[in-house]
């Protein structure tokens, strides 16, 4: 059985981690989920406000 190398295990934890941050901030969206529509609602309406639509 081959040793691991450390830049296999550092490489290994960064993949971890990054799914871990991903799976976090998709939480983080599912639960913020009404804010964040009533955030966009509100840009969209300013929006129209400052660019009229013809």
């Amino acid at each position: 059985m081959k040793k691991k190398t450390t830049a296999e295990n550092v490489l290994k934890a960064q993949t971890l981690m990054a799914y871990a941050l991903m799976i976090g901030i998709l939480v983080l969206c599912i639960f913020q989920m009404p804010k964040i529509t009533a955030f966009l609602q509100e840009y969209g309406e300013m929006m129209k406000a400052a660019f009229p639509v013809r």
